[in-house]
Protein backbone atom coordinates (compact mmCIF):
# COMPACT_ATOMS: atom_id res chain seq x y z
CA UNK A 1 0.00 0.00 0.00
CA UNK A 2 1.22 3.71 -0.57
CA UNK A 3 2.68 5.29 2.24
CA UNK A 4 0.09 8.66 3.44
CA UNK A 5 2.37 11.08 4.72
CA UNK A 6 0.41 13.36 7.84
CA UNK A 7 0.68 16.46 5.34
CA UNK A 8 1.33 15.87 1.61
CA UNK A 9 0.52 14.04 -1.47
CA UNK A 10 0.17 10.07 -1.10
CA UNK A 11 3.97 9.08 -2.12
CA UNK A 12 4.97 5.60 -4.38
CA UNK A 13 6.12 3.10 -1.80
CA UNK A 14 9.85 2.98 -1.70
CA UNK A 15 11.62 -0.77 -2.44
CA UNK A 16 13.52 -2.22 0.54
CA UNK A 17 15.57 -4.91 0.87
CA UNK A 18 16.14 -6.83 5.01
CA UNK A 19 19.78 -7.78 5.39
CA UNK A 20 20.28 -10.63 7.37
CA UNK A 21 21.67 -7.90 9.80
CA UNK A 22 20.63 -4.26 10.35
CA UNK A 23 18.63 -2.12 9.41
CA UNK A 24 16.11 -2.05 6.18
CA UNK A 25 17.97 -0.35 3.62
CA UNK A 26 16.78 1.11 0.14
CA UNK A 27 17.29 -0.80 -2.89
CA UNK A 28 20.36 -0.18 -4.11
CA UNK A 29 20.18 -0.37 -8.25
CA UNK A 30 24.19 -0.43 -8.63
CA UNK A 31 24.17 -3.72 -6.74
CA UNK A 32 22.04 -5.31 -9.41
CA UNK A 33 22.83 -7.47 -12.04
CA UNK A 34 22.25 -5.64 -15.31
CA UNK A 35 19.23 -8.18 -16.49
CA UNK A 36 17.54 -7.40 -13.86
CA UNK A 37 17.62 -3.29 -14.90
CA UNK A 38 16.74 -4.35 -18.53
CA UNK A 39 12.65 -4.36 -17.63
CA UNK A 40 10.20 -5.14 -19.91
CA UNK A 41 8.27 -2.20 -21.76
CA UNK A 42 4.73 -0.99 -20.33
CA UNK A 43 1.95 -0.89 -22.92
CA UNK A 44 2.68 -1.10 -26.85
CA UNK A 45 6.41 -2.14 -27.79
CA UNK A 46 7.99 0.54 -30.25
CA UNK A 47 10.63 1.53 -32.52
CA UNK A 48 12.55 4.15 -31.74
CA UNK A 49 12.24 7.34 -34.54
CA UNK A 50 15.92 6.31 -36.07
CA UNK A 51 15.47 2.79 -35.91
CA UNK A 52 12.01 3.30 -37.33
CA UNK A 53 13.57 5.73 -40.41
CA UNK A 54 16.16 2.66 -40.94
CA UNK A 55 13.81 -0.11 -41.44
CA UNK A 56 11.60 1.96 -43.76
CA UNK A 57 14.40 2.34 -45.47
CA UNK A 58 16.09 -1.23 -45.80
CA UNK A 59 12.44 -1.89 -46.58
CA UNK A 60 13.24 0.05 -49.27
CA UNK A 61 15.88 -1.77 -50.67
CA UNK A 62 14.71 -4.65 -50.49
CA UNK A 63 11.38 -3.60 -52.43
CA UNK A 64 8.68 -3.45 -49.89
CA UNK A 65 6.42 -0.36 -49.90
CA UNK A 66 3.28 0.71 -49.20
CA UNK A 67 4.27 -1.40 -46.11
CA UNK A 68 2.97 -2.00 -42.61
CA UNK A 69 4.93 -2.74 -38.96
CA UNK A 70 4.87 -5.05 -36.57
CA UNK A 71 7.27 -5.10 -33.72
CA UNK A 72 7.23 -7.73 -31.21
CA UNK A 73 9.43 -9.04 -28.11
CA UNK A 74 12.16 -11.71 -29.94
CA UNK A 75 13.57 -13.08 -26.72
CA UNK A 76 12.27 -14.80 -23.07
CA UNK A 77 13.72 -12.64 -19.98
CA UNK A 78 16.96 -13.68 -19.05
CA UNK A 79 17.82 -14.93 -22.80
CA UNK A 80 20.21 -11.51 -23.54
CA UNK A 81 21.53 -9.46 -21.30
CA UNK A 82 23.45 -6.91 -23.17
CA UNK A 83 20.27 -5.34 -24.88
CA UNK A 84 16.69 -5.82 -26.12
CA UNK A 85 15.96 -8.22 -28.69
CA UNK A 86 12.62 -7.26 -30.92
CA UNK A 87 11.35 -8.78 -33.74
CA UNK A 88 9.75 -6.63 -36.85
CA UNK A 89 7.56 -7.99 -39.44
CA UNK A 90 7.68 -5.45 -42.62
CA UNK A 91 4.71 -6.47 -44.37
CA UNK A 92 3.56 -4.94 -48.12
CA UNK A 93 0.09 -5.38 -48.57
CA UNK A 94 0.27 -4.31 -52.26
CA UNK A 95 2.73 -7.47 -52.87
CA UNK A 96 1.22 -9.66 -50.23
CA UNK A 97 4.70 -10.13 -49.21
CA UNK A 98 6.43 -9.85 -45.76
CA UNK A 99 10.14 -9.87 -44.20
CA UNK A 100 10.97 -10.30 -40.63
CA UNK A 101 14.37 -8.32 -38.86
CA UNK A 102 15.78 -8.53 -35.54
CA UNK A 103 16.98 -5.37 -34.32
CA UNK A 104 19.02 -5.58 -31.34
CA UNK A 105 18.61 -2.39 -28.98
CA UNK A 106 21.39 -1.44 -26.30
CA UNK A 107 20.59 -0.75 -23.11
CA UNK A 108 20.61 2.81 -22.13
CA UNK A 109 20.24 2.67 -18.56
CA UNK A 110 22.79 4.78 -16.81
CA UNK A 111 23.50 2.10 -14.20
CA UNK A 112 24.44 -0.45 -17.18
CA UNK A 113 26.43 1.68 -19.18
CA UNK A 114 28.24 2.42 -15.74
CA UNK A 115 29.16 -0.60 -14.95
CA UNK A 116 29.49 -2.38 -18.58
CA UNK A 117 31.38 -0.69 -21.72
CA UNK A 118 28.27 -0.49 -23.65
CA UNK A 119 29.17 2.01 -26.29
CA UNK A 120 32.62 -0.33 -27.19
CA UNK A 121 30.11 -3.23 -26.84
CA UNK A 122 28.42 -2.29 -29.99
CA UNK A 123 30.83 -0.79 -31.47
CA UNK A 124 33.47 -4.02 -31.67
CA UNK A 125 29.63 -5.72 -33.15
CA UNK A 126 28.92 -3.58 -35.53
CA UNK A 127 32.26 -3.72 -37.16
CA UNK A 128 32.19 -7.37 -37.00
CA UNK A 129 29.19 -7.36 -39.09
CA UNK A 130 30.27 -4.57 -41.41
CA UNK A 131 33.75 -5.71 -42.02
CA UNK A 132 35.50 -8.39 -40.59
CA UNK A 133 32.23 -11.23 -40.91
CA UNK A 134 31.99 -10.08 -44.68
CA UNK A 135 35.91 -9.79 -45.35
CA UNK A 136 36.78 -13.70 -43.83
CA UNK A 137 33.24 -14.88 -45.77
CA UNK A 138 34.93 -13.54 -48.85
CA UNK A 139 38.33 -15.33 -48.17
CA UNK A 140 35.89 -18.54 -48.50
CA UNK A 141 34.89 -17.48 -51.40
CA UNK A 142 38.28 -16.88 -52.92
CA UNK A 143 39.55 -20.22 -51.70
CA UNK A 144 36.46 -22.18 -53.05
CA UNK A 145 35.12 -23.48 -49.48
CA UNK A 146 32.20 -26.06 -50.36
CA UNK A 147 29.81 -24.01 -49.15
CA UNK A 148 28.66 -26.90 -46.55
CA UNK A 149 31.97 -26.68 -45.25
CA UNK A 150 31.88 -22.32 -44.55
CA UNK A 151 31.36 -21.00 -41.69
CA UNK A 152 28.02 -18.50 -41.87
CA UNK A 153 26.08 -16.07 -39.97
CA UNK A 154 23.07 -13.51 -40.26
CA UNK A 155 22.75 -11.26 -42.53
CA UNK A 156 23.70 -7.77 -41.38
CA UNK A 157 20.77 -5.11 -42.85
CA UNK A 158 22.35 -2.01 -40.78
CA UNK A 159 23.20 -0.08 -37.74
CA UNK A 160 22.99 3.34 -35.76
CA UNK A 161 26.01 3.77 -33.79
CA UNK A 162 24.45 7.40 -32.04
CA UNK A 163 25.64 7.53 -28.57
CA UNK A 164 23.29 6.00 -26.17
CA UNK A 165 21.20 4.52 -29.22
CA UNK A 166 23.19 2.14 -30.67
CA UNK A 167 20.79 -0.41 -32.85
CA UNK A 168 21.72 -3.47 -34.74
CA UNK A 169 19.19 -4.65 -38.02
CA UNK A 170 19.58 -8.30 -38.72
CA UNK A 171 18.26 -11.04 -40.72
CA UNK A 172 15.62 -12.95 -38.47
CA UNK A 173 16.91 -16.83 -38.58
CA UNK A 174 13.28 -17.92 -37.08
CA UNK A 175 12.43 -17.57 -40.80
CA UNK A 176 14.98 -20.46 -41.58
CA UNK A 177 13.26 -22.93 -38.89
CA UNK A 178 16.40 -21.85 -36.43
CA UNK A 179 15.42 -21.75 -32.46
CA UNK A 180 17.07 -20.44 -29.83
CA UNK A 181 18.65 -23.39 -27.92
CA UNK A 182 17.18 -23.31 -23.93
CA UNK A 183 19.78 -21.97 -22.52
CA UNK A 184 19.08 -23.59 -19.04
CA UNK A 185 19.78 -26.91 -20.66
CA UNK A 186 23.48 -28.44 -21.87
CA UNK A 187 24.13 -29.04 -25.54
CA UNK A 188 23.68 -32.36 -26.61
CA UNK A 189 26.44 -33.63 -28.81
CA UNK A 190 25.40 -33.09 -31.42
CA UNK A 191 25.16 -29.42 -30.79
CA UNK A 192 28.08 -29.23 -29.59
CA UNK A 193 30.22 -30.49 -32.61
CA UNK A 194 28.34 -28.13 -34.74
CA UNK A 195 29.54 -24.97 -32.07
CA UNK A 196 33.05 -26.11 -32.55
CA UNK A 197 32.69 -27.06 -35.89
CA UNK A 198 31.56 -23.51 -36.54
CA UNK A 199 34.15 -21.66 -34.35
CA UNK A 200 37.06 -24.02 -35.80
CA UNK A 201 36.15 -22.79 -39.29
CA UNK A 202 36.13 -18.73 -37.83
CA UNK A 203 39.22 -19.08 -36.82
CA UNK A 204 40.58 -20.90 -39.59
CA UNK A 205 39.59 -18.70 -42.35
CA UNK A 206 41.19 -15.76 -40.12
CA UNK A 207 44.67 -17.26 -40.26
CA UNK A 208 44.60 -17.65 -43.92
CA UNK A 209 43.27 -14.23 -44.25
CA UNK A 210 46.66 -13.21 -41.90
CA UNK A 211 49.37 -15.18 -44.23
CA UNK A 212 47.52 -13.80 -47.56
CA UNK A 213 47.19 -10.37 -46.59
Amino acid sequence: RPNLPPNGPIQPPIALVQPPNGPVQPLDESNQPPSALIQPPIGPIQLTDEVHKLINKISEGENLSNTDIEVTEASEKGDNYMGQLLRVQVSDKKQQKSQNFIVKNAPNHPVIRKMVPVENLYRREIAAYKTILPTLYKVQVKYSIPIEERFSYAKFFGCIDDLGKESIIMEDLSTKGFKMYNRKISFDKQHLELVIKTLARFHATSFVLKKTH
